[in-house]
């Protein structure tokens, strides 16, 4: 996810040193081109840079890496480093020491490398008067050609005052000759430290002189520095101070050679003289960062670093005019082994340096001082293709290398996460809050962070949207069919919907790509019992990561039917359901006294006390009932043991079909027409009979809807009953539970409040009769689908506002009284939470179209975003997971240029469970 989409991989890319790629933005670091090349195109050919341009057009026979979100920039040039550390020579002067002999070529340099340092200068250490050669290298590429600079120049250390006294044992020893004192060497003071230069440079051509001839005694030290000197490299002086860089100045001057400075802590107190010499400077920013700084004391003598210096030279030379000039570069502390070049360049900003000089300090000047700008520190044709890929402006606080490439092949690749940052200039987070120039943070899929500045993991995948960026959560269509391939069947409540969702199809992808993230998934049709309805995303790698919930709402059908009598087989499915519910609590209860040890066998029960009715009823006492033809060979007989209570009938049946052991009984009684369900494990049994004289029925009997036999029963006891059902244990007494009803488990969440009932209905009586039954009489909450009256009854739901919820149709507008009425705008400003549906498969993908003609028609682009957001989530009760990008909710969200419901608004990017969806 780093850095997707690619055109080519970086298995490609790192066997092969020839490519082109675009980028976000392309940092030259070139003198004559400071700012970013947006959409910037690199040509690589054999590790070199070809061309680099906006406009160009990737060469068709190499491979193109596509970075979307990826800033590209020069890899960092250090022009100080700890790679090696300082030598142990005794000598105050010396050039003996050739700091690339130390240098370890087959190092692995992975650290510096995902700092962005890509070529390094290699110091023989500032721990001598004169410490030694200096060299300039490569940290990756093939192993011998990482050297760029074997001897680059001679390290001068002004300010070394610690020199350790020099020790000449005799050579051969023997007891016949002294030992001799150990020898003070210079400097020891800043008079001596110039005092001892001026005398090695002038001896040194007297002192090549003798050894030609044989004549000179033998001093290593004295011999080495001699033969640099007239070599003439370049000297690399570091000076902090203000009067060793005067002291500097003058020994440059005097003996008008090649030279830079280094270190320049009070360099803008010289500013002029700086100028005047033309000399480069190294400025370290020696503030520390990953610790306190030591402390300095009163002592007037102490330096206080500053952030300032190098903006205070860089606007010396703006002031000198277009003559003035002045190579500047940043380097760290001298103790710090793996200088973060970026973070000092930052600090340097902070300090007052432009962002263009600073990037200009680590990149492109810094080679320039060091003698390899040929090769390195900017890109630009001709040069070595080493670059960096970052995730944001090269001098971002947050922006992490996630690519270096040296010589065109990649050396280093940040290892992959799923961690995503989004900035913008607006994220509308969904719970009353719009946050301008924020930030949000992904992982795992879900929401981590949202706020003005949030964390940054290292490498993690940035995206900036941008000031005009606008982020909301995806949009959730409150009711649709996206999956079902044009099914409209009506299913039963056993049969689950999300069962159908596979993976993400075409039209699965059409509509992700819309900006609708979630779908609710209902049937087109429903059955008296309701169906189930899922909550699925329109992206992922399959039904685990495509499925929200797989029971959001069970749906039932309202419409067009008289609401008194249409509710009636409603309430008959929930009185079932909650008979169901209360079985399984009931054995919930009993299992956990169960594991407590209160009770091992059931309590004996008590021998039911007959009850004098003044009035028997025609239903009460016991039956004995017979079953025949069809597919029978033989009429098979039973019992049953029922209970009328009002028009209720509740009881047990044995015997007969599918009942060798006693299983419950419910129906009712209109009339003389008996209807009778008996539960089996080979599913319904179904009694419709008709009272056709006293204690006596007859009619039919239906097996698991397939088979239609002939039923018959007489009453042969009138005696009243008490209908209990007794639960059975295993041994041990543990309950077993009762038996699990696909039919009746979508109703348990259901009666419990957890999910709504989604009631397809269009009057306003059709409505307020679902608000009666399912809110006032059951306690559940719902959502009023269709519902193309629900204005006239707005008192009624704004009463219930926190039970209801109402989809409005798929046209957005109606005709009401021959003028366009407008739904959602009426229901919404009563504070009624609405939602938009598609009623369709992939038709939903214009959706997004449909909240913004909403939102021209009068509803508002807020009020569209609620709708299409959080109160779509809210009614289904899954605003734990979607509908707003609060912490720990999954990260669905789209990436607009402009607010969603803006006329030129443009859907960018749609990111669904911290992923991105791939465009077309």
């Amino acid at each position: 996810m780093l850095l997707a989409p690619l055109a080519a991989s970086a298995g490609e890319l790192a066997s092969s040193n020839s490519f082109a790629l675009r980028a976000k933005a392309v940092w030259t670091a070139a003198s004559d081109h400071g700012s970013a090349i947006e959409r910037g195109v690199i040509v690589v050919r054999d590790g070199k840079i070809v061309a680099v341009g906006a406009d160009l057009e990737p060469p068709d026979d190499l491979p193109l890496l596509e970075l979307r979100d990826g800033h590209v920039c020069p890899g960092f040039v250090a022009a100080a480093s700890g790679l090696v550390g300082p030598h142990t020579g005794p000598h105050s002067v010396s050039a003996a020491y050739r700091a690339i002999d130390s240098f370890d070529d087959y190092a692995d340099q992975r650290e510096l490398l995902s700092r962005g340092v890509t070529t390094a200068y290699v110091d023989p250490g500032g721990h001598r008067l004169v410490s030694g050669v200096g060299a300039v290298v490569k940290l990756a590429g093939p192993h011998g050609q990482r050297v760029l600079q074997p001897e680059s120049d001679l390290a001068v250390n002004l300010g070394v005052f610690d020199t350790p006294p020099l020790i000449e044992p005799p050579f051969w020893a023997s007891a016949d000759v002294a030992i001799e004192a150990a020898r003070r060497q210079r400097p020891s003071s800043r008079l001596g430290q110039f005092l001892e230069l001026e005398q090695r440079a002038a001896a040194a051509a007297d002192l090549l002189e003798q050894v030609s001839r044989g004549k000179a005694p033998f001093d290593g030290a004295a011999l080495s520095f001699a033969r640099v000197w007239k070599q003439g490299l370049p000297l690399r002086i570091q000076a902090r101070r203000a009067v060793d860089i005067e002291g500097a100045l003058e020994f440059v001057r005097k003996h008008k050679r090649p030279a830079y400075l280094v270190g320049a802590t009070q360099a803008d107190e010289l500013t002029a003289a700086l100028l005047e010499s033309g000399l480069p400077v190294v400025v370290r920013i020696e503030t520390r960062y990953r610790a306190p700084d030591s402390d300095l004391g009163p002592s007037p003598d102490e330096i206080e670093p500053a952030l300032h210096t190098a903006a205070r030279l860089a606007r010396a030379v703006e002031r000198g005019g277009p003559r003035a000039g002045l190579t500047l570069a940043l380097a760290g502390r001298e103790d710090d082994r793996t200088p973060d070049l970026a973070l000092l360049a930052s600090l340097a900003v902070r300090g007052g340096l432009s962002r263009e000089l600073a990037l200009a300090a680590i990149t492109r000047m810094p080679a320039e001082i060091l003698g390899v700008a040929d090769r390195v520190g900017s890109l630009a044709p001709g040069r070595d293709a080493d670059l960096l890929v970052l995730s944001g402006p090269p001098l971002a606080t947050n922006s992490d290398v996630l690519r270096a490439y040296v010589g065109g092949r990649l050396v280093f690749e940040a290892p992959r996460g799923d961690a995503l940052v989004v900035r913008a200039g607006t994220i509308w987070v969904g719970d009353g809050r719009t946050l301008q120039d924020a930030s949000l943070l992904v992982e795992d899929g879900k929401v981590a962070a949202v706020g003005q500045r949030v964390p940054h993991p290292r490498f993690a995948q940035v995206i900036d949207a941008g000031p005009a960026g606008f982020v909301t959560p995806g949009f959730v269509d409150a009711h649709g069919h996206l999956g079902l391939e044009g099914d409209r069947t009506a299913p039963t409540p056993d049969l689950a919907i999300h069962e159908v969702i596979g993976v993400a199809g075409r039209e699965f992808l059409r509509v992700a790509r819309a900006g609708v993230t979630s779908v609710i998934l209902a049937a087109y049709q429903t059955v008296a019992k309701g169906s189930r309805v899922a909550a699925i995303k329109t992206y992922g790698g399959g039904r685990g990561e495509m499925l929200t919930r797989e029971l959001c709402a069970v749906k039932f059908a309202l419409r067009d039917v008289d609401p008194l009598l249409g509710v009636e087989p409603i309430r008959k499915a929930l009185e079932a359901g909650k008979k169901y519910d209360e079985s399984w609590k009931k054995y919930e209860e009993e299992l956990a006294k169960w594991r407590q040890g209160q009770t091992t066998e059931p309590p004996a029960t008590q021998p039911a006390q007959e009850v004098k009715e003044s009035q028997p009823d025609p239903i009460t006492g016991t039956w004995e009932y017979s079953v025949s033809g069809g597919p029978m060979p033989r009429p098979l007989s039973g019992t049953l043991t029922l209970k009328l209570t009002g028009n209720q009938i509740e009881g047990r049946a044995r015997g007969g079909v599918g009942a060798s052991e006693e299983r419950s009984v419910s129906g009712t009684l209109n009339g003389n027409e008996v209807a009778l369900e008996i539960d089996t494990p080979a599913g319904a049994m179904r009694i419709k009979a008709t009272l056709d004289r006293e204690d006596h029925m007859k009619g039919e009997f239906t097996i698991a809807g397939r088979f239609t036999l002939d039923f018959e029963a007489h009453r042969t006891s009138k005696a009243p009953v008490e209908v209990k059902a007794q639960r059975r244990r295993r041994k041990g007494g543990q309950p077993e539970p009762p038996k699990v009803d696909e039919n009746l488990e979508p109703l348990r969440p259901l009666l419990a409040g957890r999910i709504p009932a989604l009631v397809y209905v269009r009057t306003a009586a059709e409505a307020a009769a679902a608000l009666k039954l399912f809110v006032d009489e059951f306690k559940i909450p719902v959502v009023l689908l269709d519902a193309e009256e629900a204005d006239q009854i707005a008192d009624q739901l704004v009463s219930r506002r926190e039970q209801v919820g109402v989809v409005v149709p798929p046209q957005v507008t109606r005709q009401r009284d021959r003028k366009p009425y407008l739904q959602a705008d009426g229901l919404s400003r009563r504070g009624v939470r609405v939602g938009f549906q598609s009623d369709a498969e992939d038709g939903a993908r214009n959706l997004p179209l449909m909240g913004l003609y909403a939102a021209r028609e009068g509803l508002g682009g807020d009020a569209v975003l609620r709708a299409l957001t959080i109160d779509a989530a809210k009614m289904y009760r899954l605003d734990d997971r979607i509908g707003s990008l609060e912490p720990g909710k999954d990260a669905d969200l789209l990436i607009f240029r402009g607010h969603p419901f803006d006329a030129g608004s443009e859907l960018e990017r749609v990111i669904i469970n911290g992923r991105e969806v791939p465009g077309e």
